[in-house]
């Protein structure tokens, strides 16, 4: 069934507004510190739409996109961090072909039957920076640019309004391949840029994936002309089961953070390791446990953690590293204060920033140098001993990609 609507009669073509379904405010306000500092034609204006409280995202857009004249929509996430400096730019390049409705970062030329689609991008790149691990995404065999039939929804540019399909997707599922079929119906192409370098950081989460193969019969019910693909992959059968045992040990580990009790969450943690499920906020906590321990074994007691609730730790570790990421992109020192200060004052010890090299960064190198050199001039040279040692290490250390499945 045929059922988009094009809005935007008397769009400003010199307005681009990014927009942005928000429920964190420390991740929204790194997201816009980004965009604050793309480059931009002198005669554009750049507009940011905060939607919050939303229960799904088409509805978010949609009253986003109803409420703003400009042709150019980013619609991203609040964790992405556009590090390609010339992003306007390249996407008003890209838009000059009036053909393209959507370009996103990541895509698939072919969708699967049976409508489980988060398997089967092969088109495109991103940095990602998940809890634990950080690599670039990139395709198996490079393509360059090209057309693809549906898009991830971290970051989807348009430059025409096509009406968000919120009258059959009411969560956070299925969104963005939804909108990207709706444009090629309406006659538009969708399309992922080259990037030899990652546009986009995503400082993502595991997918929740609860209710997604229910939503996966909308998907095919007003969509199987797009399915063509055999079915590749899907939540694994216990999945619902192994997410509500995270929810319970997250629930067990809460109180237990206020009261300092790491070794016991330590072990609690090590039990979760061995069941291969990955949870966003035990992930976390993992990589806390792994500096507490270092700490322990460094210097006999905690740096990093010390009284804090769960939520207030998590901003802490959030905060640590948006700065690893200022620094592996040569962001000015004076955006990266509150890291720097933390550091120079030991409240971030260097057992802490060993963790996040490793775990966070994706071009240690950089990151590497930077701390020697805030550690050389602070005068902090027993800090600074330590991160030397590992200077052989670091050299060595490749560049981690994953790859898209074909």
């Amino acid at each position: 069934m045929k059922c988009f609507e094009i809005y935007g009669e008397k769009m400003n073509e010199k307005k681009i507004a990014f927009i942005t379904a928000v429920s964190n405010d420390v991740q929204y306000d790194e997201c816009q510190y980004y965009i604050n500092r793309l480059g931009k034609p002198e005669d554009y204006i750049i507009e940011k739409i905060a939607i919050r409280n939303a229960t799904s995202l088409c509805s978010a857009y949609n009253q986003a996109m109803k409420q703003t004249d400009a042709k150019y929509k980013i619609y991203l996430h609040q964790d992405v961090l556009i590090r390609n400096m010339n992003f306007i730019f390249d996407l008003l390049n890209i838009f000059e072909d009036e053909s393209i409705g959507l370009v996103g970062m990541v895509g698939g030329t072919d969708m699967p039957q049976n409508g489980i689609c988060f398997a089967t991008f092969n088109t495109g790149s991103v940095d990602a920076r998940e809890p634990g691990i950080s690599y670039w995404m990139r395709e198996k065999h490079y393509t360059g640019g090209r057309d693809v039939i549906a898009v991830d929804g971290l970051l989807m540019a348009t430059q025409v309004d096509i009406k968000w399909r919120e009258d059959l997707f009411k969560g956070f599922h299925y969104y963005d391949i939804s909108q990207s079929f709706e444009m090629i119906r309406a006659g538009y192409r969708v399309y992922v840029p080259d990037q030899k370098k990652p546009w986009v950081i995503h400082h993502c989460n595991f997918a929740n994936l609860i209710q997604y193969e229910k939503m996966a019969e909308i998907l095919k019910a007003e969509y199987s002309d797009f399915l063509t693909l055999e079915g590749t992959g899907r939540p694994s059968e216990n999945y619902e089961q192994l997410h509500f045992i995270s929810e319970q040990l997250v629930k067990l580990i809460n109180p237990m953070i206020k009261e300092g009790q790491w070794d016991e969450i330590s072990t609690i943690i090590e039990q979760y390791k061995a069941v291969n499920f990955e949870d966003n906020k035990l992930e976390i906590i993992a990589l806390i446990c792994e500096i507490y321990n270092r700490e322990k074994k460094a210097c006999g007691e905690s740096i990093f953690v010390h009284g804090e609730d769960m939520e207030s730790l998590f901003e802490k570790y959030r905060k640590c590293v948006y700065g690893i990421i200022k620094f592996e992109l040569d962001m000015p020192q004076e955006d990266n204060k509150w890291f720097v200060e933390r550091i120079v004052s030991g409240e971030i010890s260097v057992e802490a920033i060993i963790v996040f090299l490793i775990k966070i960064a994706v071009e240690r190198k950089i990151v590497f140098d930077k701390i020697c050199k805030i550690y050389l001039v602070s005068e902090k040279l027993e800090d600074l001993q330590k991160m030397l040692s590992l200077k052989d290490i670091i050299e060595r250390s490749q560049m981690a990609y994953g790859y898209t499945i074909y």
